[in-house]
């Protein structure tokens, strides 16, 4: 709905009221002092930028993050506001503990950073930091968060704070620490103890984060969130998050509050019950199922204005991939392919033309479930999620979208203050139907012309998942634009011009046009209306159970629809599920008729309409131009040309704006990057698909002089004042250089001059723009703080650094390259990766060496037999005896044997989990066993746990841990009525459960639930886990078995006793131990990325290698291998868990479910070599 503007709204400085006393203290261990850990993993503390080792730059980019002022922070409808400047926040998200090496944390920063992200969004792993309740919160090592947002506020990022307590990302408990598992009230909620422990976390943290927020001058921290995705609004989950916000102010918490609902439904909207400052949302188009097929970006301006009609529209999870469960019948490749580049345009065009002006790609950056960090409910070792950095830190495809998302906004930052206005008329379309946008800014900056507003004008085809190649044309009216208040229909369905006959029925729905829709499941029901225009589209509702219908426009049959989806999860709204175009100017009625059959695979019959709308110029099949007002019937102008869509893509033009002094009054190349300060001028980047035309069209006093290659025309119009230049985009770039007198709203000032340099959307993925303080505030690009240089042909841009008359770089490559540095005036040298180049007319040329390729070692392994526990003499006496009748909660039992055998009941929280009974055999040979490793998968995934049994000694077999029962046989010779029988469980356990719905089930069991045995007279039970806590490595480090509580995982374990293996197959069911060693040599200021990869030909031959392997590298759990389940065999090692220049061990356990499993070779595998990094990152 159309909103009037409103003054900034500050945050509120109000004492809240408190929910109870959040008294559970606990010791907060203070990060690591700086001088103890080696500069390389510190990041700067030299002055200038410089490392204080290995002669790396940090960041130089500065800001209000960066500058030791305190900083207000405000937000009206549009957009947040720093100070007085708006901001555009562009943020991905990225998880410290699954990047296991501070070193490697600037290195994603700086990626970040250089790809024209503004911020960076942190969860924080509660569990991790804290081990025991009332126990230490340890922030040292890898959980040293001062040090992690030290490093974002120095490479110039905002941070989005979310330290929970609870906050999912498919992590053991959501983030909450184990040793809740064992409290039986609900953990999310207002009980005494459970709120009181999450209060430490919060006073813990909050310490840290506190010490670096914007609004007091300490750091980059911009704003904060509580909480995470609370399943349903109610009397107590209200009282819970109210509750956490009062806390979290008490502990000098300044900066805005937030909790993110987890779609668009308005939960906890009313910020003034629950303490809280602004509403947000997350969002994922697509879903999760990478293997099925892609649902359709739908709309959600309009339904966001009627929620929350005063705040900035702020996505707090914008789809940046996909997770993927255990046993998935895809990988992390494919879930990248499901939220390709091609939908990475479309979402990211969609969010900045539908009014988003603050969103964060989750993730930008995946990582590593290491050990048992991950849930099983939702992932496994690999974290990759898809995203644009892989978990290898490669850069991919999906990041160059991005940048280019990120340079549009620094092109044109009045998008933060832009409202929708009617999209212009389209003209000549040949193909898909098209979702048209536009966006004008309610700012006073300067535009192209008199009196109007700088424009984004956006176009994709509405369905998303159609591949049509599509050309059009545009109108294109300048002038002062009417608010449109959202894409809001032409008739809404309760519209009583809409006629319907029929079975239809009004239904309520909250993400609709006016919050109903009109539904019906009735063949022939049909709904019609009369309208006057050229075109109409017709908007429904999506659902599992939508069905077909068809479309019929002056009685004759113009073809059919379904706005059917694959899951109702993150399914579109609004959609236009149908588009009438080229319709003879005057009047027309058209039909919705329900046909009464399923889409294709599915069940349902519903269609459900939300309304009828003429699209601008549709109504009468031309455009009126006002007198006195600039436009175009027709853009492009040239009519041998039209713009494009290439099936799945999205288009952008900016219209009536200033770039460089000049007025732009419209360019249908995008823009790419801020118009730069260069040489008595300014240079403007545009960017288009290969082999596009584009089309700019500035004013000018006179005909300017123009210096263009041939392959570019131009078009002078001397009585409008308009400069037409036509260009088409390939990989060599095209530049125009004019020299003229601009015309703009503020006027003529004189001469100058604006080069445009094209180039096309591949070249776009090398080119880059770096930002540094400037030496000369005359370079600083307007409207910033910062200098910059466009480096062209580098695969990644770190840094650079200006002083005196020198820019020094930080140049990334994988491989030779030859690359081209734009620098600003008064630059006589730059030093790239140490080497220095002159500078002629502001520019320099660099030649990129490649890395040498790195010496890949051959892994040979030695044996040791890993299960003593199986054997019925082995010496128990040390366990701990499982002897409750009752369990800490309802999941734990006891089961039908009566007594609890939960394995967190007894504090054996992660990893795998011995059981012996010792009992005295009756009649029967069955015995029975229950147990659970880990559930919840999603429908596209399998449940991996299992576990094995002995009797006596001898292997009873292997069974799942899926919390169902199980049945074993005796042998003969064991089952042997009046004796002593001793049988052995082990149970692999694969970390703890989410609790997203806040229902108990991260408390669910593990290890065994239940035991049926074969027993006459009393049974004992003995329970044995991981060893102490390695304070390093964390409890998710290591389980129970023999080896790892004996240290066989660890590097200075003496295994010269052990006997050489061939390979790592079983030649009988059990656990095994594999250990070798090897050495790397890494150049210095080189990055290699290795990988482990288990050869398997039973698991690339239908997954049929029926056993679990577990990677230790240097002592680190590094990935989880199941070969009966997968998707996984190939494991990223987190760069921390490697000497890079000397001895390094792997140890590996299997365990076999049958003799024959087990891979055949482990072979250490680099994945790149990258120069101009930032080296070897030291071992953790």
């Amino acid at each position: 709905m159309p909103q009037s503007h409103q003054s900034a709204s500050t945050l509120s400085r109000q004492s809240f009221l408190r929910l109870g006393a959040c008294t559970a203290g606990a010791a907060v261990a203070a990060p690591a002092a700086l001088a103890a850990v080696p500069g390389d993993a510190l990041g700067p503390t030299a002055p200038q930028g410089r490392e204080a080792t290995d002669g790396l730059l940090h960041g130089t980019s500065s800001f209000p993050g960066n500058d030791g002022r305190a900083h207000t922070v405000t937000w009206d409808e549009h957009s947040f506001v720093v100070d007085d400047q708006r901001l555009l926040i562009y943020s991905g998200e990225i998880h410290p503990w699954r990047v296991p090496a501070p070193a490697q944390w600037r290195d994603l920063l700086q990626i970040v950073k250089a790809a024209g992200f503004t911020a960076v969004s942190f969860y924080f792993f509660w569990g991790l930091h804290q081990s025991a309740p009332g126990g230490d919160f340890d922030f040292s090592g890898i959980r040293d968060l001062d040090l992690l947002l030290t490093m974002a506020a120095e490479e110039g990022l905002y941070v989005i704070a979310r330290p929970g307590p609870y906050v999912n990302a498919e992590i053991s408990m959501g983030g909450l620490p184990a040793y809740l598992t064992n409290r039986a009230a609900p953990l999310r909620s207002t009980d005494p103890e459970n709120f009181a422990d999450s209060c430490a976390w919060l006073s813990a943290v909050n310490e840290i984060i506190a010490r670096h927020q914007v609004t007091d001058g300490g750091g980059s921290v911009l704003m904060y969130q509580v909480e995470n995705e609370l399943f349903a609004e109610n009397p107590e989950s209200s009282a819970f998050l109210r509750g956490l916000a009062d806390h979290v102010r008490s502990t000098g918490i300044t900066v805005p509050m937030f909790h993110n609902d987890y779609n668009l439904g308005g939960r906890f909207i009313d910020v003034e019950k629950h303490h809280t400052d602004f509403y947000a949302y997350d969002h994922y188009p697509l879903g999760f199922n990478a293997g099925g097929s892609r649902a359709r970006i739908g709309e959600s301006e309009q339904t966001y204005r009627e929620i929350s009609p005063d705040t900035p529209q702020f996505i707090t999870e914008s789809q940046g991939g996909a997770f993927t469960p255990w046993g998935a019948s895809f990988d992390s490749h494919q879930a990248y392919e499901f939220t390709d580049p091609a939908f990475t345009r479309q979402w990211g065009v969609r969010n900045l033309a539908g009014g988003v002006t603050a969103f964060n790609y989750y993730m930008v950056f995946g990582g590593t479930n290491w050990g048992y960090t991950g849930s099983p409910s939702s992932g496994f070792t690999s974290y990759d999620y898809g995203a644009a950095i892989t978990e290898d830190r490669e850069l991919t495809e999906k990041l160059a979208v991005q940048k280019e998302l990120g340079y549009l906004q620094q092109a044109l930052p009045q998008i933060a203050s832009m409202a929708p206005v009617a999209p212009q008329a389209l003209r000549e379309v040949d193909g898909g139907q098209i979702q048209a946008y536009q966006r004008a800014s309610t700012g006073d900056e300067g535009s192209a012309t008199d009196d109007g507003r700088p424009r984004l004008l956006a176009f994709r085809l509405a369905d998303s998942n159609d591949e049509t190649d599509t050309r059009f044309a545009t109108a294109l009216v300048l002038g002062d634009p009417e608010e449109a208040g959202g894409q809001a229909p032409t008739a809404d369905d309760r519209d009583p011009a809409i006629t319907y006959a029929g079975d239809w029925s009004q239904v309520e729905d909250s993400t609709a046009s006016g919050s109903t829709l009109t539904r019906t499941e009735t063949a022939g029901a049909t709904a019609s209306w009369t309208f006057t225009g050229t075109a109409v589209d017709v908007i429904t509702a999506t659902g599992t159970d939508h069905g077909r219908a068809r479309v019929l426009v002056d009685g004759q049959e113009h073809g059919t629809f379904t706005s059917h989806v694959d899951t109702e999860q993150n399914k579109p709204s609004q959609v236009v599920s149908y588009q009438v175009q080229g319709l003879s100017a005057g009047e027309h009625t058209i039909v919705v008729e329900a046909l009464g059959e399923p889409a294709e695979g599915a069940e349902g019959t519903v269609i459900a309409l939300d309304g009828f709308d003429v699209p601008t110029g549709g109504e009468d099949g031309s455009v009126e131009i006002p007198e006195g007002v600039v436009g175009w019937a027709r853009v492009p102008q040239d009519e041998s040309t039209f713009l494009q869509l290439h099936g799945r893509d999205a288009l952008t033009v900016v219209a009536d704006t200033v770039i460089g002094g000049h007025g732009l009054l419209y360019s249908t190349s995008a823009l790419f990057g801020p118009a730069l300060p260069r040489r008595k001028g300014h240079l403007q980047y545009l960017i288009g698909h290969d082999g596009d035309p584009g089309e700019i069209v500035l004013r000018y006093a006179a005909e300017p002089e123009v210096t263009a290659p041939e392959s570019v025309s131009t078009t002078w119009d001397e009585g409008t004042g308009q400069l037409r230049i036509n260009l088409v985009h390939s990989d060599e770039p095209v530049q125009v250089e004019i020299a003229g007198r601009p015309l703009t709203s503020a006027g003529n000032d004189g001469t100058s001059r604006l080069v445009l340099r094209a180039i096309s959307r591949t070249a776009a993925t090398t080119t880059w723009f770096l930002g540094g303080r400037p030496v000369n505030q005359s370079t600083v690009t307007p409207g910033g703080t910062d200098a910059h240089v466009v480096v062209e042909g580098a695969e990644l841009a770190r840094t650079v650094a200006f002083s005196r008359a020198d820019a020094e770089l930080v140049l990334g490559s994988t491989d030779r390259a030859e690359v081209r540095l734009d620098v600003p005036d008064g630059v006589r040298r730059v030093i790239v990766n140490g080497k220095s180049r002159p500078v002629s007319d502001g520019i320099a040329t660099h030649r990129l060496a490649a890395p040498a390729e790195p010496a890949v070692p051959d892994l040979a392994f030695r044996v040791a037999e890993g299960a003593p526990e199986a054997a019925a003499d082995f010496d128990d006496s040390a366990w701990t005896v499982a002897d409750s009748t009752e369990g800490s909660n309802s999941f734990q039992g006891p089961g039908r044997g009566g007594i609890v055998l939960d394995s967190n009941h007894y504090g054996f929280f992660e990893g795998s989990i011995w059981y012996r009974a010792v009992f005295t055999a009756g009649k029967s040979r069955e015995l029975v066993l229950r147990g659970n490793g880990g559930t919840g998968q999603p429908a596209q995934g399998q449940e991996p746990a299992f576990l094995q049994a002995w009797a006596d000694g001898s292997y009873l077999g292997a069974a799942p841990a899926v919390g169902k029962d199980q049945t074993f046989t005796l042998p003969e010779a064991v089952a042997v009525p009046g004796a002593e029988t001793v049988l052995s469980v082990l149970v692999h356990n694969l970390g703890q459960n989410l609790d997203w719905s806040d229902n108990g089930l991260s408390k669910q069991n593990r290890g065994l639930f239940d035991a049926v045995l074969p027993a006459t007279g009393e049974i004992t039970w003995r329970v044995q886990g991981a060893a102490e806590i390695d304070a390093r490595r964390t409890l998710f480090n290591t389980g129970g078995l023999h080896g790892e509580r004996h240290g066989w995982h660890l590097p200075d374990h003496d295994d010269s006793a052990w006997e050489e293996a061939s390979s790592l197959v079983a030649d009988a069911p059990g656990v095994r131990w594999y250990r070798t060693s090897f050495e790397l040599s890494t150049p210095d200021g080189v990055d290699v990325a290795w990988r482990l990869a288990l050869r398997s030909p039973r698991f690339e031959d239908g997954r049929r290698d029926a056993c679990q392997a577990v990677l230790y590298v240097n002592g680190w759990n590094t990935g989880i291998y199941i070969g009966d389940i997968g998707p996984q065999s190939e494991f990223t090692i987190p760069s921390g868990f490697l000497d890079h220049n000397g001895p390094n061990t792997l140890a590996v356990w299997v365990a076999a479910k049958e003799a024959g499993a087990g891979p055949e070779g482990i072979e250490l595998v680099p994945v790149f070599a990258r120069t101009g990094s930032i080296g070897a990152a030291p071992l953790v």
